[in-house]
């Protein structure tokens, strides 16, 4: 409830949490491809939180078609959430879709399964809650009832750590006696 206050909105339990980035390397294909990505969310019916794209070039297109979809009562699109709001809406989201690095990042960390749309991504190593999906209104809508038919899928290591690499590092650093022999550089005559 009070992350739904602060939306201005409903977020009920197993909505997705969507971004669609323009991919650089496919300029001309932004609309197209925006377009089968939320003709597929229309058609999955749970819904969508959708951020806004970045500023790439592509992304006017983008947000051409996503106004398009302004109206729809499945859809609530904000321009930015800000870090906080976002991990707070990641953490209570039923499914993560889009292209963003987010999803192959973060998202893991909540135990959050990922469908990861087209080729924005390609080449990023990638933890066990993520599926791929070719930008297509089919492959999207495919990936997604796999994903919700899998309860496992969210449930796999972050292979991006766990979020207590400074602590450790802290106590590893605490640990090392200071002193004149750690300051004395050896001298090497090659």
């Amino acid at each position: 409830a009070e992350l739904e206050s602060v939306l201005g909105h409903s977020f009920p339990e197993g909505s997705i949490v969507a971004t669609f980035h323009p991919v650089t390397t496919e300029p001309g294909e932004a609309e197209h491809q925006t377009q089968q990505f939320l003709d597929a969310l229309r058609q999955f019916g749970r819904p969508v939180l959708l951020t806004m794209p970045n500023a790439d070039p592509g992304g006017l297109a983008v947000r051409r078609i996503v106004a398009r979809f302004a109206e729809e009562p499945w859809l609530h699109i904000h321009e930015n959430l800000g870090q906080k709001l976002y991990v707070a809406v990641m953490a209570n989201a039923g499914l993560m879709a889009g292209n963003s690095s987010s999803g192959i990042i973060e998202a893991a960390s909540f135990d959050l399964p990922v469908v990861n749309v087209g080729d924005r991504q390609q080449g990023r190593e990638r933890s066990g809650n993520v599926i791929d999906s070719p930008c297509t209104t089919e492959g999207v809508l495919e990936a997604l009832h796999l994903a919700v038919g899998d309860p496992s899928l969210g449930h796999h290591p972050n292979i991006y750590g766990d979020g207590k690499a400074a602590r450790r590092i802290v106590e590893v650093l605490s640990s090392v006696e200071l002193g004149p022999r750690l300051i004395k550089k050896p001298f090497v005559d090659r």
